[in-house]
């Protein structure tokens, strides 16, 4: 008996830690596929020019970077606030497209971290390429925000991916 107590139990918490480890990867599946669906739609905002939909993918806190070489070929680090990004995005101006892949996205709880390359065009010439970095949170209304976007931006060896 007392072997059958001890089988009984192993398979209980055998059962108990299979689905909750099930269940933790429900949640992270569908916490990947709400961070990409953000990212993928913020993209599509500023394809289409419309910066009232792209506010709403940022953090009102949040930061932005770039970093590229100068025209003295050394590293620099700009920062540019969401209103000046905004602005950019509302101008009349040539067709912005930006192409992304290799995506790579990692969760913790309430943090994400998204990476990918892109190449952006004005029109359908290559102006530059790069990668961009994203962090998220989620907010307890259980909304993704971007809390920070630093991009790497460089004029030359840029993949075209289609």
């Amino acid at each position: 008996m007392k072997i059958f107590k001890n089988v009984f139990t192993v398979i209980l918490i055998l059962c108990f830690g299979i689905q909750q480890i099930q269940s933790q990867n429900e949640s992270s599946k569908k916490d990947s596929l709400e961070v990409h669906k953000v990212i993928m739609d913020l993209f599509n905002s500023i394809k289409e020019g419309d910066s009232s939909k792209v506010k709403e993918y940022f953090h009102k806190n949040v930061i932005m970077l770039t970093s590229f070489k100068n025209n003295h070929n050394t590293n620099e680090l700009n920062e540019e606030s969401i209103s000046e990004y905004l602005k950019e995005i509302a101008s009349p101006k040539k067709k912005w497209n930006e192409n992304i892949f290799s995506t790579s996205i990692e969760i913790e709880e309430c943090f994400a971290r998204v990476w990918v390359k892109y190449t952006f065009y004005i029109e359908s010439q290559i102006s530059y390429c790069g990668v961009k970095s994203f962090q998220l949170v989620k907010e307890t209304n259980e909304n993704w925000k971007i809390i920070n976007l630093i991009d790497k931006r460089k004029k030359e060896n840029c993949i075209i991916n289609e």
